[in-house]
């Protein structure tokens, strides 16, 4: 819910609890950047004091700044996905399991695969790569504990069977204590340019 709507909900909230004070829970659902609610609910207390009051206005007034926040994150989220559907190169978002989490329109131009097709593969990109090359890729993600960005070359597997060259720029997004937590790669179409150098 947009939290201008929530705030009228927040005022008769705050009146009611300075009749009638009570002790504030307040509630918020989903990870960080993808929460979907910020609620306040109460419950009966033995006996009213105006501090309570306080702490419970404070408190609403925190949820619903949480609410303003959480829909800022989610309306920038969409915006960078509407620009990144539109780049040529493909642009994909990996966790720090290694699970692809998002992936742009790109990849249907590149290699015949819809987005959909590659978040329902559990194994993406690994199943695709050329069994030549797999060993060679895990070994030089592995080096990204000890490097941030890493320039990788194989070969994948079109839909149409055959086997394209791709480059793929990876680098390491991390948190604020310095942890893994997202892997961003870039795609492009590297095939003409490793024919070309095997013919000379």
């Amino acid at each position: 819910e947009p939290a201008h709507r929530s705030r009228p909900c927040l005022r008769e909230s705050v009146a009611q609890l300075a009749s009638d004070p009570r002790e504030l829970r307040v509630v918020v659902q989903g990870d960080v950047g993808h929460a979907t609610h910020v609620g306040a609910s109460v419950r009966g207390s033995a006996a009213g004091r105006s501090e309570d009051v306080v702490v419970a206005v404070g408190l609403l007034v925190v949820a619903g700044q949480v609410q303003e926040r959480m829909a800022e994150l989610e309306e920038s989220r969409r915006h960078f996905h509407r620009i990144a559907d539109y780049t040529y190169d493909v642009e994909l978002w990996f966790g720090p399991t290694g699970r692809l989490l998002w992936i742009n329109k790109s990849i249907e131009r590149l290699t015949g695969y819809t987005p959909e097709e590659c978040l329902a593969d559990r194994e993406f990109p690994f199943s695709l790569i050329h069994p030549d090359d797999r060993q060679r890729v895990l070994r030089e993600l592995d080096a990204l504990h000890t490097c941030d960005e890493r320039v990788l070359e194989y070969r994948f597997q079109h839909a149409d069977g055959r086997w394209r060259w791709m480059r793929d720029a990876v680098s390491v997004v991390r948190a604020e204590d310095g942890r893994a937590s997202e892997l961003v790669g870039s795609w492009i179409d590297i095939t003409a340019r490793r024919e070309a150098e095997d013919q000379v």
